[in-house]
């Protein structure tokens, strides 16, 4: 199987929509995902991953705040390591931003998300009580230090 990430256009809201509702038990509406996939102000950037050019995965990265809004894999997808890819290319990301971190969400009970974005050099940093609904639980403030804050061209030789 071979597999590309892209940016996400208007012809991605239906898959990414799908994806959503599969994926989380409050998904964002169309209208959400439709203003952040045609955002042109804030600098979202919404990426797709396909798999033999069926829609397998997608994710929300907010560069401004240097948050991972939202990542998800179909179902069907599930466990061939497409989560990792989309993760990895975040952070490739936000590392060509120059940007020294990056946040995300993730539920409590998200024994999977949690164990992937750990593997990756995530740490939980904080908890925000009852962040999620349906059903309430909180939420796990993530952070992975990119950069270390320094630039290349500010390290002297």
């Amino acid at each position: 199987m071979s597999y590309a990430i892209r940016r996400a256009r208007i012809d991605d809201i239906e898959a990414v929509r799908n994806i959503e509702t599969a994926s989380f038990a409050d998904p964002w509406s169309v209208s959400m995902i439709t203003d952040d996939i045609l955002d042109r102000e804030l600098g979202i950037r919404t990426f797709v991953l396909t798999v033999d050019g069926h829609t397998a995965g997608y994710y929300f990265y907010y560069p401004l705040s240097s948050d991972l809004a939202n990542l998800a894999v179909a179902p069907e997808y599930r466990g061939r390591g497409y989560g990792r890819i989309l993760l990895m290319h975040c952070i490739e990301e936000a590392r060509k931003d120059e940007s020294p971190e990056l946040f995300l969400e993730v539920r409590e009970s998200n024994l999977a998300a949690r164990k992937l974005y750990q593997s990756c050099g995530f740490e939980i940093i904080s908890r925000r009580k009852d962040y999620y609904t349906h059903p309430r639980e909180d939420g796990l403030v993530m952070l992975l230090r990119i950069n270390d804050g320094i630039k290349h061209e500010d390290i002297s030789h």
